[in-house]
């Protein structure tokens, strides 16, 4: 017996859709692909991912990537203004997407998403079975340890000189340009596009900085690209907030 297809409004897979972190997670049964917004765990080695504040004063062992608590820049505002504009080394993950990674992906999540699952549909779609958008951030590491080594990849926050070295993320916003399809290498690289002059807020004093990432596809391809607001800061001594 042929079973019968979810009846879901297609969509075109060049759609550019925004995802910010003030955006609901859309429901799993969505046959976009874009539709799982947040990957669960994302930033588990990198605490600004989640909102939380890391203080860049020590190199956290065995971390291959920007994720990794880097030994700060220390300078001044003017100092970090000559780094605007500037580009990190483009790094390509280690692994490609797969069924294996997807599925369990989906999985995990109970996503039914077809376009996940169902090879047929997925091809008529978007030309094979898709990654869902939240792999995004996997999809572009580096493994955790390999023979011969791990690259190390610094967090470019750490490399703009300014005062302070306690970040947290205020702010993220991802557009996604087109799927991610299996068999897909992904690279990315990162520009720090601004800095805001000095502010002080009741977590201490410092900048916000916007750092842009872009990921593209083997083909060269852009897939995706993150905005970024970190504020790096100096905290407030006990009682001054």
């Amino acid at each position: 017996m042929r079973r019968s297809r979810p009846n879901i409004r297609r969509s075109r897979p060049c759609a550019r859709v925004r995802i910010s972190s003030r955006d609901r997670a859309p429901s799993p049964a969505s046959a976009n692909p874009y539709g799982s917004a947040a990957e669960p765990g994302v930033g588990r080695d990198s605490p600004t991912d989640r909102g939380m504040s890391m203080t860049g004063t020590s190199q956290a062992k065995g971390q291959p990537d920007g994720g990794a608590l880097s030994k700060a820049v220390i300078g001044t505002y003017e100092e970090g203004l000559k780094i605007v504009g500037r580009k990190s080394d483009v790094h390509t993950a280690d692994f490609s997407a797969t069924e294996a990674i997807t599925q369990f992906f989906a999985g995990s999540i109970e996503d039914a998403n077809p376009s996940y699952w169902d090879a047929e549909y997925a091809e008529a779609q978007w030309g094979g079975i898709v990654a869902p958008m939240g792999l995004l951030a996997t999809l572009s590491k580096a493994l955790p340890w390999r023979p011969g080594g791990v690259e190390t990849r610094r967090n470019i926050v750490f490399s703009v000189p300014l005062p302070g070295a306690t970040v947290i993320n205020a702010s993220a916003e991802t557009e996604f340009f087109r799927p991610i399809l299996l068999g897909d290498r992904i690279s990315s690289y990162d520009e720090v596009s601004g800095i805001s002059p000095e502010k002080t807020t009741r977590l201490g004093t410092g900048h916000f900085v916007t750092v842009v990432t872009t990921y593209l596809n083997q083909n060269g391809e852009i897939v995706a690209r993150n905005t970024n607001n970190v504020f790096r800061f100096i905290p407030h001594e006990k009682g001054d907030a």
